[in-house]
């Protein structure tokens, strides 16, 4: 079987993840790959088995309408065309899709994307939708979103959850690491991943860290993602002496920080899964999370939770620290294998 992975979305933070990680997987597979990826994504590829996948350039994106028409030249060698992303999908193609939606938010939310953002990604959604044979999704609650938002084009599709894997990334320690990182390993801080993206939970989390003055006392903040370059990435007045941004960093100072954090806290308002909470517990930290029903789908009982509005219980939670506390999530993430999701994918590739 020949199988085309669209992987222009290498640079998108938790797609890119996915992304990379499913052709690794796929790539051990009795199947030919070739990967589709935007000029200067290559660099993204360099962790993957180079003779097990051929790659394929095009200079639009894939949000382009030229995906509609401009595709088939490169689609007609495959067999399968698979969109782990929100894409365009072309429509002079015979070619069968599969495609992985993660999540829904700016449907769900679209009172922080906007109406122009919440029409576009409908229509993305619609269109890959219709092409798609088969859709595949990061988890239950990403399921019934779904169908919630797209029932009647749905109807007769199988849509089937596989969950992500343990992130695979940390795996190596090269990489340069920043003063602003060599400074953090002396304090104690609280880390928290994720971009400003409203939907994130950021501002609000902040604001709370500094209304409670004996938290920041003990404790400085710690926030990994990208400030800027975003639509709808909001204004946030980072001077509070106990608040860091880090901005982007690389997969080297983030384990550094990972490894050094006295508590990991994830404030999200939605996700489609959650993948730095599996990150977070491979570095065996607590952990305190959003009260959301993807987060209790994918860590049950063996986190705390709090309300990401009022954040209420996450007082307590910080208080309950202990210094150097290590928590032990082995069998959980047991269940959480890159192998096994991309071995499912691929027997709905047959």
């Amino acid at each position: 079987m020949r199988v085309l992975i669209d992987a222009r979305c290498l640079n998108d933070s938790g797609l890119g993840v996915y992304t990379v990680e499913i052709i690794r997987s796929l790539s051990k597979l009795p199947i030919q790959i070739g990967v589709l990826i935007n000029p200067g994504l290559e660099d993204n590829l360099s962790i993957l088995p180079v003779q097990n996948y051929n790659v394929i350039e095009v200079n639009y994106g894939r949000f382009s309408y030229k995906n509609l028409f401009s595709l088939s030249k490169h689609l007609k060698k495959y067999d399968l065309y698979f969109l782990p992303s929100p894409t365009v999908a072309p429509l002079n193609s015979s070619i069968r899709i599969i495609s992985t939606i993660h999540d829904v938010c700016p449907l769900r939310f679209r009172r922080f994307f906007g109406i122009k953002v919440y029409l576009a990604f409908y229509l993305i959604l619609f269109l890959q939708i219709i092409r798609s044979s088969k859709l595949l999704t990061i988890s239950e609650f990403s399921k019934s979103e779904i169908l919630s938002f797209f029932k009647f084009l749905v109807r007769g599709k199988p849509v089937i959850a596989i969950k992500n894997g343990l992130p695979r990334r940390f795996s190596s320690n090269k990489g340069e690491v920043s003063e602003l990182i060599k400074k953090m390993m002396a304090s104690k801080y609280l880390l928290c991943v994720g971009n400003v993206k409203p939907h994130k939970n950021i501002k609000p989390l902040i604001n709370y860290f500094i209304s409670q003055n004996g938290l920041h006392s003990k404790y400085k903040l710690v926030i990994v993602g990208r400030i800027g370059g975003f639509i709808t990435g909001e204004s946030i007045d980072h001077c509070h002496k106990d608040i860091v941004f880090t901005d982007y960093v690389n997969d080297h100072e983030l384990s550094m920080l990972y490894e050094n954090a006295s508590a990991f806290i994830y404030p999200s308002l939605y996700e489609g899964f959650g993948l730095p909470l599996l990150e977070a517990m491979k570095f065996k930290l607590p952990i305190a999370a959003s009260n959301l029903p993807v987060f209790h789908e994918v860590a049950g009982n063996s986190i705390s939770y709090f309300d990401p509005v009022t954040f209420t219980g996450l007082d307590d939670f910080i208080l309950s620290i202990k210094d150097n506390e290590k928590s032990n999530y082995e069998e959980l993430l047991a269940v959480y294998n890159w192998d096994d999701a991309a071995e499912m994918i691929y027997q709905e590739f047959l």
